[in-house]
């Protein structure tokens, strides 16, 4: 079953990839996730669930409430049904995370340059090749702006994991393929592509073992850093341009049940108006927890508890064996606080799939209660997206 998985793994995260419109994306990675899933259930028996998805499947169910109200239901919609897919995804990889452990890194890897291709062909014939691209994917511009790119995001892991292999293996290859991330990083003007590279490999290096011997490559490592991040900042404000933050929390106030995920533009556009010198448009936060708690309010706790649960136990559990995925899911844990690429298809279902590989805790529940949630966020996923589909149209 593995191969088939593999596959239809490949397929979803290479289209999610190219910033198409989202809503048909969303939808089709609905119905991928669930296939995925069955075919590792098929495999996999009996049913073991990871520690906290009970706690996963009450948020989404919270969720889904707070769609009710929100000012954009269609909007909100869009966004569960993908974090909904994900959670299925997050099974799939605990499921076969022996395997896809070793399997997904390098997965990682080929997709990076896959996308790094498409960009610079696309780039080289004036954007005709996909003209519809959108921030919401991994090649093309991140902003209306135009002054930085999520593929850095992506080679930030390719990095990780070229390190990673390099310290290892000592093989020529992989170090040439981290100064190319080094490169791809630098011209995507990314920030947070430099953070998450940087956390990433200081993850790799929490190893005494490899500390001791690659010490003399930890204050370089600093100081380069430093100096991507410098050059990536170069003509940015830094504390300016995340008055978004500040939005959000006064939002967060005056809006205690919030305004529904993903409609964090009116709260920009309120605030901008009350407080003149607060004045900064986004749709938005830029930071995956205060995303959900503007969009959910209170209830949204449920999902920044749920989410300060599951780092803490990788910290805690990771062993050598699952050092690199570990590191993967922190350093894009990170991003996620720092870009809106907890907004993209391809690194949210990313980002679960790593989850799975590297947790290891497994939940208590019963088996039947197991295949309950599973049956419930099945068919919740499959009528969201007929709905989005229905309404795209």
């Amino acid at each position: 079953m593995i191969p088939t998985i593999l596959l239809l793994i490949t397929l979803l995260l290479f289209i999610s990839g190219l910033g198409l419109v989202a809503v048909p994306v969303v939808a089709f990675g609905g119905v991928v996730a669930i296939f995925i899933l069955v075919l590792s259930l098929w495999s996999n028996q009996p049913l073991r669930l990871p520690a906290t998805f009970g706690w996963y499947a009450l948020f989404l169910g919270l969720f889904l409430t707070s769609i009710i109200w929100s000012q954009d239901r269609l909007q909100s919609l869009e966004l569960f049904a993908l974090y909904a897919s994900a959670s299925l995804l997050w099974l799939a990889g605990f499921l076969n995370q022996n395997r896809l452990s070793i399997i997904l890194p390098k997965l990682i890897i080929f997709l990076g340059i896959a996308f790094a291709v498409i960009t610079l062909i696309n780039r080289a014939f004036d954007y005709r090749i996909l003209p519809q691209i959108t921030p919401r994917g991994v090649i093309g511009y991140n902003s209306f702006y135009k002054n930085h790119h999520h593929l850095g995001n992506w080679w930030a892991l390719v990095l990780i994991i070229t390190l990673s292999l390099w310290l290892k293996t000592r093989r020529p290859n992989y170090l040439v393929l981290s100064l190319v991330a080094l490169v791809v990083i630098a011209l995507s003007l990314s920030r947070s592509a430099v953070v998450t590279a940087f956390i990433g490999s200081l993850l790799l290096l929490d190893n005494k073992a490899w500390l001791h011997r690659y010490r003399r490559l930890f204050w370089p490592l600093i100081v380069l850093a430093i100096v991507l991040f410098l050059y990536a900042s170069a003509g940015k404000t830094t504390i300016v341009s995340r008055v978004y933050y500040i939005q959000a929390l006064i939002g967060l106030i005056r809006h205690p049940l919030g305004v529904g995920v993903g409609n964090f533009g009116s709260i920009s556009t309120e605030v901008g108006r009350l407080y003149p010198f607060l004045r900064s448009f986004s749709l938005v936060t830029h930071n995956l927890i205060l995303e959900f708690l503007i969009g959910m309010g209170l209830l949204g706790i449920s999902f920044v508890g749920w989410f300060v649960k599951i780092i803490l136990d990788i910290t805690r559990t990771t062993t050598s064996d699952h050092r690199l995925v570990s590191a993967l899911t922190l350093a894009l844990a990170a991003n996620f606080f720092f870009n809106s690429t907890y907004l993209i298809p391809a690194f949210v279902w990313l980002w679960f799939l790593l989850l799975g590989c590297s947790y290891q805790e497994k939940e208590r529940l019963d088996h039947r209660a197991g295949y309950l949630i599973l049956v419930g966020q099945a068919l919740t996923i499959i009528v969201a997206a007929f709905v989005l589909v229905a309404a795209h149209r």
